[in-house]
């Protein structure tokens, strides 16, 4: 009896027995299967794009080439600016004790030029110059071209002409004021064209202005009249 009752329990096919569940699929049923890939086509690059980004390349290379050059240049060059000078200045003609209203003054003058580089020249053109005091000009002239080599130092001359000089009320007081205190400010004005030389190589021209301010004693009858005097070079 035990034994019939065990195998009752143990046989799922019996009639009126328990019915078991049949075997899961894990969700698979469920699940949608997956569609095929789709073709999609490749996208054509914008031409005038590609230029772009050459065009950007080439110029960066470009400037990164040019400014490794110039590094170099600079490194075995060493390029300094030459150095002037107002080493004379004698004014003559200045004579405010007459009661004549007009001038003819000279101004004797000498520049200093010094090239401190060691690998650079300089091929100057005529040098121009014009002396003034207020506003009026006491000479103005020209100085002949010339080469300067490196690490040269040349002086240049020159007598500079003034035209005939109108002189006002105002002028002549000023200018009186100036010889009795023994002190008159003259403003020289330097232009010239330059070349650059380095080995074989010469650039364009380059135009280099000098402005000066000497401080003179028109009294002083011989020799320089030069009390102080300052200059800046502009390119």
């Amino acid at each position: 009896m035990g034994e019939g009752k065990m195998e009752e329990k143990a046989n799922p096919s019996a009639p009126g027995g328990p019915q078991l569940a049949p075997p899961a699929y894990y969700g698979l049923k469920d699940q949608p299967l997956p569609y095929p890939a789709t073709y999609q086509p490749k996208k054509r690059r914008n031409p005038c794009c590609c230029c772009f980004k050459w065009f950007c390349s080439i110029l960066v290379i470009l400037i990164v080439a040019l400014g490794i050059a110039a590094l170099i240049f600079w490194l075995v060059v060493r390029p300094k600016l030459p150095e002037y000078d107002v080493t004379n200045v004698r004014l003559t003609g200045l004579d405010t004790s007459v009661t004549s209203s007009q001038l003819n003054t000279q101004v004797a003058f000498t520049l200093d030029t010094y090239n401190p580089n060691k690998r650079m020249g300089f091929y100057y053109d005529d040098f121009y110059i014009e002396v003034k005091t207020l506003d009026l000009v006491l000479g103005k002239g020209s100085l002949p071209s010339f080469y300067q080599g490196h690490q040269n130092r040349t002086i240049v001359e020159s007598v500079l002409q003034s035209d005939t000089i109108v002189l006002t009320s105002v002028d002549t007081t000023l200018l009186t004021s100036a010889s009795a205190s023994k002190m008159l400010l003259l403003y020289v004005k330097v232009d010239v064209n330059t070349r650059i030389k380095v080995g074989d190589f010469k650039t364009n021209k380059i135009k280099v202005k000098v402005r000066c301010v000497v401080e003179i004693d028109p009294t002083i009858s011989t020799g320089s009249q030069i009390l102080n005097n300052s200059c800046k070079v502009k390119t």
